[in-house]
């Protein structure tokens, strides 16, 4: 097993607008809504600012942001909604 530390890994989206967010973060700098409807089932687009909590699978809707990553791959919440849903 391979570990990572994600604690220093700084990922910025925003280049072209419906970029899939690809690991959960909190966001360092920059703006930006988000369709969470992967992940929610939310439809409205749902803001996210410095500070905040961005998942895996959340659709950028346009504004460009960096954030550190806290969780890749199986440990992000895509992920782990996925393993549940193949459960049930």
């Amino acid at each position: 097993m391979t570990l990572l530390d994600v604690t220093h890994l700084r990922v910025a989206y925003g280049d072209r607008d419906g970029e899939r967010v690809a690991v959960d973060g909190r966001v360092l700098s920059g703006k930006s809504d988000f369709d969470t409807s992967l992940i929610t089932g939310e439809t409205a687009p749902s803001p996210a600012r410095i500070g905040e909590m961005v998942y895996a699978g959340m659709l950028n809707l346009g504004g460009a942001i960096e954030l550190t990553a806290t969780a890749v791959g199986a440990d992000s919440i895509d992920a782990i909604a996925k393993r549940c849903m193949s459960r049930s």
